[in-house]
């Protein structure tokens, strides 16, 4: 098996030359980068990740901790997205990841990262406050995304999903709508909770009140959108359109619409959030308020690349601006 020393007697330079190359850090003339590479592709040589880990105290590994309940992970569209974004951007830095699913994110999965000594962590979704604590008082660092805590002293990136919601609930003020229903995932997710008082807030702003009669509050499924939907329509307040909380039960609730004959958007509108992949698909297509979900994932790594070369802990706020992406379904 070649090394690093075959490697640097084939090309004529120093071990040196060949490592900064191997790693990715330091410079390197294009042209003598371009013969080491050659000569490692000809040599047929593979980097010894843990005999470089040793020397440089790094494993080149980024820990990504999820909280996902209902779906595979990889295939949940929104997640999925900001994963997917994840990979892109650490391949692009010269890191791996490894993935983990907790459904209660507890300090085990915490301390599995630490034992395989991972350089960086990004948490998301539902990641609680006790685990954050925890890991502040690691060495390691670590951005969350989307997530359910806010604690002092982090970096976090998440949407503006107040004021995506409160700009959701006028669309459809502006549209013409009067009765308004409302179904949403579950209340104690940071993201639900800012997203039922921005539509609130709306609707009070322009003088309509929230009818109790119509609000579902479930989980952040397309079953949530179907058992949420036929309970609404049981009421004697007939809504002319539905938001909910997230483009899976938008989806869930115009199942139930079209299985009755229900016209959408001519009998009831429905609109969405997050605009998933999906959305536009949708019979018809889905008004939804779009998530960055590709920067969220790139930030969050760009972010955690800047302390590991800083080897400082940052503390930064990004909150993304939502849009409305009027489709045929309002």
């Amino acid at each position: 098996m070649a090394t690093i020393k075959d490697i640097a007697k084939v090309v004529g330079v120093s071990k040196s030359t060949v490592s900064r190359v191997v790693s990715g850090h330091g410079s390197c003339k294009p042209d003598t980068k371009a013969k080491i590479l050659k000569a490692m592709r000809e040599m047929n040589y593979t980097p010894n990740h843990h005999a470089r880990a040793m020397v440089t105290k790094k494993t080149g590994i980024i820990g990504v901790i999820i909280y996902r309940k209902h779906m595979p992970i990889i295939s949940h569209p929104y997640y999925g997205a900001i994963l997917d974004a994840i990979a892109t951007e650490t391949r692009k830095a010269g890191y791996s990841i490894m993935i983990m699913t907790d459904d209660e994110a507890t300090m085990d999965v915490g301390d599995q990262f630490i034992r395989h000594r991972v350089d960086g962590l990004i948490l998301l979704s539902r990641v609680t406050e006790e685990l954050i604590n925890y890991y502040q008082q690691t060495s390691i660092p670590f951005v969350l995304i989307n997530n359910t805590a806010i604690v002092k002293g982090t970096t976090y990136i998440v949407n503006d999903d107040y004021q995506g919601a409160y700009d959701a609930a006028i669309h459809l003020i502006s549209k013409g709508y009067k009765t308004i229903a409302y179904i949403s995932g579950p209340l104690e997710h940071r993201s639900y909770r800012l997203r039922w008082e921005g539509f609130q807030a709306a609707l009070q702003d322009h003088g309509a009140a929230v009818k109790m009669g119509l609000t579902y509050i479930g989980d952040s499924g397309v079953e949530t959108g179907i058992t949420g939907a036929a309970s609404i329509l049981q009421t004697n307040d007939k809504p002319d359109a539905v938001f909910a909380s997230n483009d899976m039960i938008a989806i869930g609730a115009l199942q139930v619409f079209h299985s009755l004959g229900l016209q959408v958007p001519r009998d009831i509108a429905v609109m969405g959030f997050d605009d998933i992949y999906f959305s536009q698909y949708t019979t018809p297509a889905l008004t939804t308020v779009a998530v960055d979900k590709k920067q969220m994932g790139t930030l969050a790594v760009q972010k955690l690349l800047t302390m590991l070369e800083s080897q400082r802990t940052e503390n930064e706020s990004i909150i993304l601006p939502p849009r409305v992406i009027a489709r045929d379904s309002t």
